[in-house]
């Protein structure tokens, strides 16, 4: 529901739009940038500290330099301090890319007009660590965050860096890995929860 999101100002066209979602009905775009972070939308929750947070992008074609900007974090120092990592699109380069302090850049094959999900599993707020993939493949495990003051999340923020470009976004997720809510128990047949 975008209406519970907060617009952080930047020159943006910002919409929901039915087509080509990733999954559902709707999706998001961004439609703009004005070489400055932080400036397009955010959605504050409460504090948590999930082992799954995944999100799908999807760049088309025509978008130049950076799009798909995506920061998560805590309130309280995101802004000044970052958050879990960095996440953005390099479209000059055909690059998904995440970045901490610790990994470098982590890249991956960019497609233009095709979601791409992203996905950081494992997360451990005790060892400030994670696992990340894209579309299902395991890039870079135990990466360290970026911000060690994180103990729980409660914020994100999506923009785009470059005017002109259209950003997409769909299916962002906070909890616990989907492929572990259900189970096969082979002995009786049945859908069991983990």
């Amino acid at each position: 529901n975008i209406s519970s999101w907060t617009d952080q100002g930047g020159i943006y066209t910002r919409q929901v739009v039915t087509s080509s979602p990733a999954n559902g009905a709707y999706s998001f775009q961004l439609i703009g940038g004005n070489y400055t972070s932080y400036d397009g939308i955010s959605h504050s929750f409460p504090a948590s500290r999930p082992s799954y947070i995944s999100f799908k992008v999807k760049s088309l074609t025509g978008n130049t330099s950076e799009s798909n900007d995506v920061a998560i974090g805590n309130s309280s120092d995101l802004l000044s301090n970052g958050g879990i990592c960095s996440f953005w699109i390099d479209n000059d380069n055909k690059q998904v890319n995440m970045y901490t302090g610790w990994s470098g850049t982590v890249n991956f094959p960019l497609t233009f007009n095709t979601w791409q999900k992203v996905e950081l599993k494992n997360i451990n707020f005790s060892a400030h660590t994670f696992d990340y993939y894209v579309d299902g493949n395991l890039l870079m495990s135990n990466i360290v965050f970026s911000n060690s003051n994180i103990n729980s999340l409660d914020l994100i923020h999506l923009w785009s860096w470059k005017a002109g470009n259209t950003s997409c976004f769909d299916e962002i997720i906070f909890g616990t890995d989907p492929s572990l809510w259900l189970s096969a128990a082979p002995s009786t047949g049945t859908i069991i929860p983990p």
